[in-house]
């Protein structure tokens, strides 16, 4: 049976809101492989491919219509059809398992009201303000922060003084979303390349599911936007209008001779009046602007072979150096000693991030769904259970898996009759004679 496959956002939605809405944590436990009986639970017979929708709806694939993939990581908008949530999510779960997990009307109630809340109740709105501004935008008080959103751990906030190439770059405005209260909520640089290319650069924002409303306002008004608009990587990689993925190199004419600069995350090269998005020395690109104290490479007074340590508030040795772009904002997009790195896979962490974990001397991410948590403590998946019949999380070791009712239970819990193992409040506990364990 085909996995039920999710957006970014709705995942980022799901983890989000798993402590006050038992559809996420069911949901959430079943994307993890926490479950013992996965295909019995949810079935992909009427819906996939889902993703959100900013009116408050559940955008998804029915049933018998082929997934159009606009790129290689998005889907397109062919075939695809929008519906309240509570109704959509409910289509996920089949007959047998909203029986067998005790799930009520106000359960999917409670789901759509959560869903409907993250859009709805602050008020977020757009709006496009003049390159003049931006500095007044860096230093704007911010919307609490929710989930692991980049808007709250960006380098420059607060930094307006950096700012003048930004406020003095005629092809230069900047997106802002605002709640209700004129917080901001997300910001992204919008550049005018020329008379047909409008370009969002990374996107920062309060709350995850707001990187998908950047994009939908980005394809409603016909704007290119960064494909890793999480982040500073793949400068050069965009989407276009029509939902193709280019890779181009872009060059922005504009004044560059001031006394501070930001970090700029995709025009990040260039020289004497100009910023490029790709690194080209045999044109001139001699300054770089990767640096968080108002200083850029090139010049003169920088120090060559060197990276500074944003948390040691130091300049160390480059081969010394580890730069973090996975996990929490506040580590993210930044170096520091390799000594205080972790590197899974291909993401490099901090070690005190709180998406990580160590056991057994290995790191794992705690989402990957290689361990799993047991009274506060972590340990691989492999040695963990889930018992439906406590909604919780156990040791192997401490459980025996029930035949009769498919399902584990823990040896303190536990009665043998027959060679089959009951739960010990069962009524085949209180009908027979059982044997001690």
């Amino acid at each position: 049976m085909e996995c039920i496959k999710y957006s970014d956002s709705f995942i980022w939605f799901m983890n989000d809101n798993k402590s006050n809405s038992r559809i996420c944590q069911i949901l959430t436990r079943l994307l993890d492989k926490r479950y013992s009986n996965n295909n019995n639970m949810i079935s992909t017979g009427e819906i996939n491919y889902i993703t959100f929708r900013n009116d408050g709806t559940i955008s998804y694939l029915p049933n018998g219509k082929e997934c159009i993939y606009s790129t290689d990581e998005f889907w397109g908008k062919e075939n695809r059809q929008n519906g309240k949530a509570g109704k959509i999510i409910r289509k996920l779960f089949t007959k047998q398992s909203i029986t067998k997990l005790g799930l009520k009307d106000t359960d999917f109630e409670a789901f759509s009201n959560t869903y409907k809340s993250t859009f709805n109740d602050d008020g977020f709105k757009f709006e496009i303000l003049k390159n003049s501004m931006i500095p007044d935008v860096y230093d704007m008080e911010l919307y609490e922060k929710s989930g692991s959103c980049t808007l709250q751990g960006s380098c420059m906030n607060g930094d307006s003084n950096y700012l003048d190439i930004y406020a003095n770059c005629t092809q230069l405005r900047i997106v802002v979303i605002t709640d209700k209260n004129g917080l901001l909520a997300g910001r992204c640089l919008l550049w005018t390349i020329n008379e047909e290319i409008t370009l969002c650069d990374r996107f920062y924002v309060s709350k995850d599911c707001l990187y998908h409303t950047f994009i939908d306002f980005a394809e409603k008004n016909k704007f290119w936007y960064k494909k890793n608009y999480l982040s500073y990587a793949n400068k050069n990689v965009f989407i276009n209008p029509d939902g193709e993925e280019i890779t181009k190199q872009f060059r922005i004419e504009t004044d560059t001779d001031f006394d501070y600069y930001p970090y700029i995350d995709t025009f990040s090269f260039g020289y004497d009046g100009y910023l490029t998005n790709e690194s080209n020395n045999t044109n001139n690109t001699n300054y770089e602007y990767c640096n968080t104290d108002g200083t850029r490479y090139g010049d003169k007074d920088n120090h060559e072979n060197e990276v500074y340590d944003d948390f040691a508030d130091e300049w160390i040795d480059v081969d010394h150096s580890s730069y973090i772009d996975s996990g929490e904002s506040r580590y993210r997009d930044r170096s520091t000693h390799y000594d205080n790195t972790v590197s899974i896979g291909n993401d490099t962490y901090h070690v005190n991030d709180c998406n990580i974990v160590e056991v057994d001397d290995t790191y794992y991410t705690i989402d990957s769904g290689d361990v799993a948590q047991v009274n506060g403590d972590w340990y691989l998946s492999e040695d963990v259970c889930y018992s439906e019949i406590d909604g919780e999380d156990y040791l192997l070791d401490d459980c025996v898996y029930s035949d009769s009712i498919e399902d584990y239970i823990l040896k303190d819990d536990a009665t043998l009759i027959n060679g089959k193992w009951y739960h010990c409040d069962s009524e085949e506990v209180n009908n027979l004679e059982t044997e001690e364990i």
